[in-house]
């Protein structure tokens, strides 16, 4: 089961210190662009100079500066254990679109349970975030979960408490996403969303890493200590049927492979796939959007200003959740196949690069120089779940969930 608890968390002090949480808070500390970085580490209380260090002792002095932070109140925490809910406002092909979650602690427990994983992991990065956690015992991010509510009883809570009187903190990022954060300070409300919640499942749609490293030092610490504070994790939990949660497609940009490969990849695909020659991206990405069906997908070659769509013949169709979903299809049969690009080539980022969004993907493989692009569109909710509910991993960058709950809004101290 799902069990949540309520916190007393600690927020940046903003009126205290005179700044506004755009200059404190950042994204997520894996997917921060350069620029925007660079803009964010040189306001000495970001956030993100406790999440990303560039200097040998990275961890070290992440600890010690957040702990001059708490210490001298420029964190300050909430007098009474409470929810939070968590507001985000953005616009998306032409629509604006709210998603509200549930700020809560989630008890850690083995993945596969209650708590299902989809994308695999890396040990480089997990080790990262450990020796982090290990040092600032502390958690700056969250885990974003997703639980199929149908009866939107924590939805109800969510929408209810968006009151002045509860509100803790409102800015708007450099991508025009609008955040704000209110408690919810109820007695009669967590224990109604914490029951309800205690028999459901919950997706990790973003943060595996986290969850994995949160789960070994919570391990590592039960051994010396006995059980705490540390078997907690601090996740916000949307309802996988709220109409804001948006999930986009993650493109694949192809380069450094053999030319003949590439040239030979429509006549080696024909065998398994129905192929439809198009001569411009707008055709392009307009046959394979909305299209049913497993396996697809669309590809365009930037040198030659032409592409095709392909779609998997239905012989070659499964019913397994994993192998049926477009990204796999593509994975197997186009890039290990066809391609040669192998999965530990791919998690290396061996002769292939990942970006969101269809416009951007087109731009970047006219500015990359890259020889092949290859289109794929979101799956759906239901479709990942289903994958997750078997046991077993979908291929790197599988998904990718918008917008981005960022990091900072509230902190979990153990």
């Amino acid at each position: 089961m799902v069990d949540v608890s309520p916190f007393r968390g600690y927020r940046y002090d903003f009126e205290g210190l005179a700044k506004t949480p755009e200059k404190l808070l950042a994204p997520p500390y894996d997917v921060i662009p350069d620029d925007l970085l660079k803009s964010l580490s040189s306001e000495p209380l970001n956030i993100c100079n406790v999440m990303l260090g560039n200097h040998a002792d990275a961890y070290k002095r992440a600890a010690e500066t957040f702990r001059s932070w708490v210490s001298s109140g420029k964190l300050v925490q909430d007098e009474e254990p409470c929810f939070y809910a968590y507001e985000q406002t953005f616009k998306i092909e032409g629509r604006t679109l709210q998603r509200t979650g549930l700020v809560a602690l989630v008890r850690l427990e083995p993945l596969g349970k209650s708590i299902l994983p989809h994308e695999k992991t890396h040990p480089k990065a997990k080790q990262d975030r450990l020796e982090l956690l290990s040092a600032i015992k502390a958690n700056i991010e969250q885990i974003f979960l997703i639980c199929d509510d149908r009866e939107s009883l924590v939805d109800e809570v969510l929408e209810r408490v968006k009151q002045p009187a509860n509100e803790v903190l409102m800015f708007t990022d450099p991508d025009s996403v609008r955040h704000r954060l209110f408690r919810i300070p109820r007695e009669s409300d967590i224990a109604a969303v914490t029951k309800h919640l205690a028999g459901k499942k919950a997706l990790i749609a973003d943060g595996h890493h986290r969850y994995e490293t949160a789960l070994k030092y919570s391990q590592q610490m039960d051994m010396e200590n006995g059980p705490g504070a540390h078997d907690y994790v601090l996740a916000t939990i949307v309802n996988s049927r709220n109409p804001g949660l948006v999930m986009l497609p993650t493109h694949r940009l192809i380069h450094s492979v053999d030319e003949s490969l590439i040239n030979s990849l429509q006549g080696k695909l024909t065998g398994k796939f129905e192929i439809e020659p198009v001569a411009d991206e707008a055709t392009l990405m307009g046959n394979i959007e909305g299209r049913e069906g497993c396996g697809v997908m669309g590809f365009w070659f930037p040198g030659k200003r032409s592409g095709f769509v392909a779609t998997l013949k239905p012989e070659f169709c499964t019913q397994d959740p994993v192998e049926r979903m477009d990204v796999a299809i593509l994975h197997r049969y186009v890039l290990e196949e066809a391609l040669g690009i192998t999965s530990d080539m791919q998690e290396r980022k061996e002769k292939i690069e990942f970006v969101k969004g269809t416009e951007e993907a087109f731009k970047e493989a006219e500015r990359s120089g890259c020889q092949l692009l290859c289109l794929l569109t979101p799956a759906s909710i239901p479709e990942v779940m289903e994958a997750a509910e078997s046991g077993r991993k979908l291929p790197h960058k599988a998904t990718y969930f918008y917008p981005k709950l960022w990091s900072g809004l509230i902190v979990y101290i153990f």
